[in-house]
């Protein structure tokens, strides 16, 4: 009965049926006597753990196979095949260097003993493993005798393994084009000798080549053959191992749903069932949900990772820290989005520990990071900026791209402190990473804020300075103003909040501002009584901010405004304060209806405005006639848009990318940014190119 038995074992085996081998093995082997049959049942037990991806089973077989070797009287080819299996598999559980050590010492021992496709089936082995450890001339070479030996012994079962070797070896340098050669070759055979499984991953290397490649159409059509084979063999880790593939494709794509679909089998996962092995595509899984909007779902899977990697031992744990890293991180993201603050710094501190317990400073960079942002929002500006510049000392040792972000997160600390002085070192820092072409915006950003560090000792310096700069200079705390405008839907409520904040810290300033105010009002939709009530909030300076106010509230004669220019036309000089207000009435009746654009095309600057002062203008004329170049293209006269451009890069750093936010929004918020876009860089260009602006330090920011 167990020669039958064997008979049946190995016939299967050679179908390829890999599954009911193990299961015929695992159900009989303990009513065989023989100690001869064992082994071998236990031989092809083990090699066919080994095509299903069952390492640990795989190397328990091939073990106690190897004890029974020298309990029966055993072949020296029979010895060395059980030790070929033994190496294999080692490889597999990640053993390098045991196996390695396996073959030499094969090839040093039994070299006489050794036939011709033996030893091409070590060089094959071997060349595998010095590809793995990136020796690859030394892999490339071991793969050529291979296939040199196979040749000659038309060996086409060896040819299609060292084919494939060789495939992957030219993979891992990138070069495609020659391991789709390869794979090809190798295919071609595995598929006329019908080995299923051979066939299933070579189809599966080529799918995988092309994915690389973000070739979708042919990665998909290998993979999914791939899938196919595997499914019917019932190789469930190679019919995973496919669907891997296609979601790290898709997600290279930024296809997330795609990359859904394909690891829905980990979405039911228990935390039982995460490993170290597939933790890399839960984390991929986590991130795809994410940024499909998932993060219910993508919440509840990191909790399972997290609580299976509460199960790994210390060394499982130093193995994967950046994994765990970035599943607490994702974590605290979660908490941190959800206002929960405390919570998201809480699982920070965890990762922390665990971090500097392993001396992970790539974790520890992230986590300072995090814990600085967190805080900043929390309100809590000093300890938030501790953390920063102990992260950023740390990711500069380490010459980490975080850097940049530390010193941008320091700069908006410094800023919302009005620590000017720091925002200066913080801008002289970035200028080190930037490109040479951003390189003017930093250096005017520096200049600015330079002249704000001045401003106490600029407005004490005498009293003609002071009315200089209260006339040329809107205060640098409205650019919290654009922010909330382009970040969020404006409303009435916030309107109001803003006007509160601005009174509070610069009454003269809300004052200046309130035409704005009210223009903004004209574009939220809410009823006249509650307008009403909040336009007594707002103050008017003078005749002009008094027309401009009328302007937002749409109570004023097109007869007044074409009066209003006429008039300033008509002077012989005017401050630079009046001008840009006239800028701004004539800009705004525009946008409203009252006047056509010609007041604009023809507004002559060069007459009416003192020397010093004409690039300021004609920079906002500019601005503003290129805002409405949308519906007229052809405007002459304008030929010179340098000053226009260098106005532009003055705000890119600033305000955060606003001119793309302008695009972005809806045509009534979008024609008001660009009017307060206008206003705010001529302004802020004022107080670089004004001359009267003097003083000792002043000096320093050139």
């Amino acid at each position: 009965m167990s020669n039958s038995l064997i008979a049946q074992i190995q016939e299967l085996f050679e179908q390829q049926k890999y599954r009911e081998v193990s299961n015929i093995v695992n159900s009989n082997l303990e009513g065989v006597e023989s100690a001869n049959e064992r082994k071998e049942m236990l031989l092809f037990s083990a090699q066919s753990n080994y095509f299903l991806s069952r390492n640990k089973q795989a190397l328990e077989d091939i073990l106690s196979c190897k004890k029974l070797l020298s309990e029966v009287s055993s072949t020296t080819e029979e010895t060395i095949n059980v030790e070929i299996q033994r190496a294999k598999i080692l490889r597999r559980l990640g053993e390098k260097e045991k196996s390695l050590h396996i073959y030499d010492k094969i090839l040093k021992v039994h070299q006489e003993n050794l036939d011709e496709d033996t030893k091409a089936t070590i060089y094959h082995n071997l060349a595998n493993l010095y590809l793995e450890k990136g020796t690859f001339e030394q892999s490339k070479t071991l793969f050529e005798q291979a296939i040199e030996i196979d040749k000659r012994n038309k060996n086409e079962k060896g040819l299609a393994q060292s084919f494939s070797g060789l495939g992957g070896l030219f993979f891992y340098l990138g070069e495609y084009d020659q391991a789709i050669d390869y794979y090809g070759r190798s295919l071609k055979i595995r598929s006329k000798n019908k080995d299923l499984v051979g066939e299933a991953t070579i189809l599966f290397n080529l799918g995988s080549t092309y994915a690389n490649m973000l070739s979708e159409k042919n990665a998909l059509s290998y993979l999914t053959k791939a899938e196919k084979i595997f499914r019917k063999l019932g190789h469930q880790k190679g019919e995973h191992t496919v669907l891997d593939t296609k979601a790290r494709m898709y997600y290279n794509l930024k296809n997330y749903a795609s990359v859904i679909k394909n690891l829905r089998y980990l979405q039911t996962i228990s935390a039982k069932s995460i490993t170290s092995q597939n933790l890399p595509m839960v984390i991929l899984l986590i991130d795809s949900l994410l940024q499909n909007g998932e993060s219910l779902k993508a919440d509840k899977i990191t909790d399972k990772a997290l609580e299976a990697a509460k199960t790994f031992d210390e060394e499982k744990k130093k193995l994967h820290i950046s994994e765990i890293a970035n599943l607490m991180h994702l974590k605290s993201q979660y908490l941190f989005k959800n206002e929960k603050y405390e919570s998201s710094l809480n699982v920070l501190e965890e990762l922390e520990k665990l971090a500097t317990l392993f001396h992970d400073d790539k974790s520890l960079i992230a986590i300072h990071f995090s814990k600085s942002q967190i805080l900043y929002v929390m309100g809590s500006l000093s300890k938030a900026k501790e953390l920063a510049q102990s992260g950023f000392k740390l990711s500069s040792k380490h010459k980490d791209p975080t850097s940049i972000a530390f010193l941008d997160l320091l700069f908006g600390i410094d800023w919302k402190q009005s620590n000017f002085s720091e925002c200066i070192v913080s801008a002289k820092e970035l200028s080190q990473y930037v490109q040479i072409n951003r390189k003017p915006v930093l250096d005017t950003i520096i200049r600015t804020l330079q002249l704000a560090e001045n401003e106490r000792h600029i407005k004490s310096h005498s009293r003609e300075h002071n009315l200089l700069f209260e006339e040329t200079h809107i205060p640098l705390f409205y650019l919290d103003l654009l922010s909330t405008i382009y970040s969020s839907k404006l409303t009435l409520s916030k309107l109001e909040r803003l006007v509160i904040n601005f009174k509070s810290r610069n009454p003269a300033a809300e004052a200046q501002l309130s035409p704005y105010f009210l223009l903004m009002l004209n574009l939220i939709q809410i009823e006249q009584e509650e307008r009403e009530k909040f336009l007594p909030s707002l103050q008017n300076e003078s005749k002009l901010h008094s027309l401009l106010s009328r302007i937002a509230r749409k109570q004023v004669l097109t007869e007044d405004i074409r009066e209003n220019i006429e008039r300033i036309r008509s002077q012989k000089i005017v401050s630079l304060h009046t001008q840009m207000l006239n800028l701004d009435i004539i800009y705004y009746s525009i946008i409203l209806g009252f006047i056509s654009k010609k007041y604009l095309f023809d507004f002559k600057w060069s007459t009416i405005v003192e020397e010093n002062q004409k690039e300021l203008v004609k920079i906002k004329q500019n601005l503003m006639i290129s805002f409405l170049k949308d519906e007229q293209e052809d405007v002459r006269g304008f030929e010179d848009n340098i000053s226009y451009k260098n106005a532009k890069l003055l705000y890119g750093k600033i305000t955060q990318n606003l001119f793309n936010k302008i695009e972005s929004s809806n045509v009534e918020t979008k024609l008001l940014l660009q009017g307060i876009v206008a206003d705010l860089v001529v302004r802020i260009i004022s107080l670089i190119n004004s001359g009267e602006l003097s003083g000792p330090k002043t000096e320093e920011a050139y």
